[in-house]
């Protein structure tokens, strides 16, 4: 009876949901040349540095003032195993001049479609002309019906150069912030297993 009583225990514990709140859940690099990520390719003449300036947290392009670049690419973020996530947020520093013609880019979406006009989106880039290096963002979806309970996110990140002048142009210590909750099996389901323990259990009192 003991066994049991500490089966039915162990059952109702977990029905109740465990919560972890802002808990960092990836910080994306970009090494091994950036082979985590899916790469959308508009315009190769430059290639993607892929740890630019030595920091594997950082895609650009380097110092080139005689070519055009423009890339975009995704990676999806998954949470822990038997975990949803919930009031997602995403740091990152972006680097950009003048809105289109030079700029880093960084978006938080559920698929792997781009348009930067939806869902959460921010880049370096100034339309005043004003060149901004490593500018903090912060996409925040939290209370988003859309993002509540997923169990992954997707993060895009758009790399753009059409001058043929340098200024900076890249994307940085992008972190994925999230709100965990416990997966726990449906109630019926939870009685399912608890009567099957307890038919286990006598029945092993009886062979014994």
């Amino acid at each position: 009876m003991r066994k049991v009583l500490l089966l039915l225990s162990a059952v109702l514990l977990a029905s109740v949901p465990n919560m972890a709140s802002a808990v960092l859940v990836d910080a994306l690099d970009f090494t091994g040349g950036g082979s985590a990520w899916t790469v959308i390719s508009f315009d190769t003449g430059l290639p993607l540095d892929w740890e630019l300036d030595g920091d594997p947290t950082n895609v650009g392009i380097d110092n080139n003032t005689t070519a055009s670049g423009h890339y975009r690419m995704y990676q999806e973020v998954f949470a822990p195993a038997g975990f949803t996530m919930s009031n997602v947020v995403v740091t990152a520093k972006t680097s950009g001049y003048s809105s289109w013609v030079m700029d880093g880019r960084i978006g938080l979406f559920t698929t792997e479609g781009y348009p930067l006009t939806n869902d959460y989106w921010g880049h370096g880039a100034d339309p005043g002309g004003v060149v901004n290096v490593d500018l903090p963002k912060t996409l925040d979806a939290s209370g988003d019906p859309t993002y509540t309970g997923v169990s992954s996110v997707m993060i895009n990140v758009e790399i753009v150069k059409l001058l043929t002048v340098w200024t900076a142009n890249n994307v940085r210590e992008i972190e994925v912030f999230a709100d965990l909750t416990a997966i726990v099996p449906e109630p019926a389901s939870l009685g399912m297993l608890a009567m099957g323990g307890m038919m286990v259990l006598l029945r092993r009192r009886r062979i014994a």
